[in-house]
């Protein structure tokens, strides 16, 4: 017998087991003691691969047309829940499945809620229950991915390590691991045509969200964010962001960067392509942004430390909303720690600028108007240098 012969022998051998023991499980998954058997094996095995357990109140529907989880919850080892879903609608492709793969064709989870803990000195809890980012195994990891992805009215919890002083500033709640600073992400929706939570290859490393769409409500810092489009890392500690849009109430923009979880708080490295650009929609995020401006132009957002933030405007024009007049050019400024904050070598082209924008940057500007000219700045509040070159109209 040949060697295609024997291929072909073994490929119809393998098809009718496989038929028969598809027809055996979809059997068993018609009745309810059916599939609480096969939910019962599937959580022993889930329960034995994680640093945690997973529970499930009721499965419900069929082998071919997927299923649905009641009340299912993930949580650490030490009892603390992870992720609560009040249901999940499971649809999976039977081929990946059986080749030995976790590819599931989609996943729609209803009003989850995440709970993202990132202690002193540990990884951050997500990680260590699914046993990433630590010591390697005895084999590779197994893919496991979905490729549709549907987020319902989700809400996500960050808490990193804080200190009691920083309640008066942001949100603080007291653990048993200590002060933590609370981050909520609420009215989280969003459509992801492929997540990836494992891969066996070494350059895969990490959680992948590949985003069609989402919106949410961020409270620190406070934004909305009425759409992302792009794709989403998490590598370690880090959140490593390649975002083709990113659309505030009124802004716009392209996002590259990475996002640290450190010990304390959240470090920024961000570059930013802003098509149109509201101070207002940033404030949530730099402060000291001027409000009332409208713009455009590269925006580079910086952590220094866990309370300093660096950022620089290059190549840009803000408007003054109203007929506020326009200011052009490179503002640079350190922020932090506390209420210092510093210009970093800021040149700015005027026209027809009121003044009021920048009253706050000053103790005392015992005059109001507008002003057409070139401003230039360098050094800390209290120790400035200063450059004017204008043409003052008082108000």
């Amino acid at each position: 017998m040949t060697k295609r012969r024997i291929a072909g022998a073994l490929a119809l051998a393998a098809c009718w087991l496989l038929g028969t023991s598809m027809g055996v499980t979809a059997a068993g998954l018609r009745t309810d003691k059916g599939r609480k058997t096969l939910a019962d094996a599937a959580l022993e095995a889930a329960n034995g691969a994680l640093n945690g357990s997973i529970t499930v109140d009721e499965i419900t529907g069929t082998f071919f047309s997927g299923l649905i989880a009641i009340g299912l919850v993930v949580r650490e080892s030490d009892g603390t829940v992870l992720l609560e879903v009040p249901r999940v609608q499971l649809g999976y492709g039977l081929r990946d499945i059986l080749g030995g793969r976790i590819v599931l064709g989609s996943i729609e989870l209803r009003s989850p809620h995440f709970n993202l803990v990132k202690r002193s000195g540990r990884r951050i809890n997500l990680e260590e229950v699914l046993g990433l980012g630590g010591a390697g195994g005895g084999g590779p990891t197994p893919l496991i991915a979905f490729s549709d992805v549907t987020v319902s009215d989700g809400t996500l919890m960050i808490r990193t390590e804080a200190d009691s002083s920083d309640s008066l500033r942001t949100d603080v709640e007291l653990t048993a691991d200590g002060f933590m600073r609370v981050r909520r992400i609420s009215d989280l929706n969003a459509q992801l045509p492929y997540l990836r939570i494992s891969s066996p290859l070494p350059m895969e490393g990490g959680l992948r969200f590949d985003i069609a769409s989402l919106r949410a409500s961020i409270s620190d810092p406070s934004m909305e964010v009425d759409n992302l489009r792009g794709r989403i890392e998490i590598r370690g500690d880090s959140i490593l962001l390649d975002l083709d849009e990113a659309r505030l109430p009124s802004s716009q923009a392209a996002v590259r960067g990475s996002i640290e979880i450190g010990d304390p708080g959240l470090l920024l490295n961000l570059d930013i392509a802003a098509d149109v650009v509201t101070t207002n929609d940033v404030r949530g995020l730099v402060s000291e942004v001027p409000a009332g401006m409208l713009g455009g132009g590269t925006i580079e957002v910086v952590s220094l430390s866990s309370d300093a933030l660096s950022f620089r405007l290059d190549g840009f024009e803000l408007n003054g909303v109203g007929g506020g007049g326009t200011a052009s050019g490179r503002l640079a400024m350190v922020v932090g720690p506390d209420d210092h904050w510093a210009f970093r070598d800021t040149r700015l082209t005027l026209d027809n600028f009121d003044l009021e924008y920048i009253r706050a940057y000053f103790d005392t500007l015992p005059i109001a108007g507008r002003a057409t000219g070139t401003f230039e700045s360098d050094g800390p509040k209290n120790d400035m240098t200063l450059g004017l070159d204008v043409v003052f109209r008082d108000s």
